[in-house]
């Protein structure tokens, strides 16, 4: 008997290995570079010294190296916010190369709504952007969100020469790594 339950012991082992090999030479199969079918693929190439990688750094741990230090200080104060903790805690990621924000997590209430904190009235929004619309709209959030690019360019790290509309009215942004951000959806 306990020959039996070596020789299926063994089986087993041995249907194991084989599928392990079989599922192995077929990721192998898989991994075809893609074939060169026009002049423009022949041109194509990679170099990792040429490659710009972008990190997501948090702001406490670059504050000393950026050169807006000022600015994010001024910033934090102005909005009673904390990068430690609290009621006001605010996240925010920097690209240590550029300076520039990546990501900022905080509540800024630009527009009328009923989110927590928000006490904005359209009447405040049209004050600021010399509107007289009777409901938030478009224009309104483009206006919003345009205010508050600018008046927050210094810290955020984005030239204002890049925000713009594009064909069809809408506010957008080119980051500095090239990407394109839309503000309205």
């Amino acid at each position: 008997m306990l020959q039996k339950d070596r020789k299926t012991h063994a089986r087993h082992w041995v249907t194991f290995f084989a599928l392990c090999c079989g599922l192995s030479t077929g990721l192998a199969f898989a991994a075809i570079p893609k074939e060169q079918k026009s002049a423009l693929d022949l041109k194509e190439f990679f170099r990792p010294e040429l490659y710009i990688s972008s990190s997501n750094l948090a702001l406490q741990d670059v504050m000393g190296q950026l050169p807006n230090q000022a600015a994010w200080q001024g910033f934090l104060l102005r909005n009673r916010a904390s990068l430690s903790g609290g009621p006001n805690r605010m996240q925010v990621f920097i690209d240590p190369r550029s300076g520039a924000a990546t990501n900022i997590m905080a509540a800024f209430p630009l527009i009328p709504g009923s989110g927590v904190g928000n006490a904005v009235t359209l009447a405040q929004v049209n004050g600021r952007l010399g509107l007289a619309e009777r409901q938030v709209n478009a224009r309104v959030v483009a206006g919003a969100v345009g205010q508050f690019l600018k008046s927050h360019a210094n810290v955020l790290g984005i030239d204002l020469a890049q925000h713009t509309t594009d064909a069809s009215g809408r506010p957008f942004a080119i980051l500095p790594n090239g990407e394109l951000i839309h503000e309205l959806l």
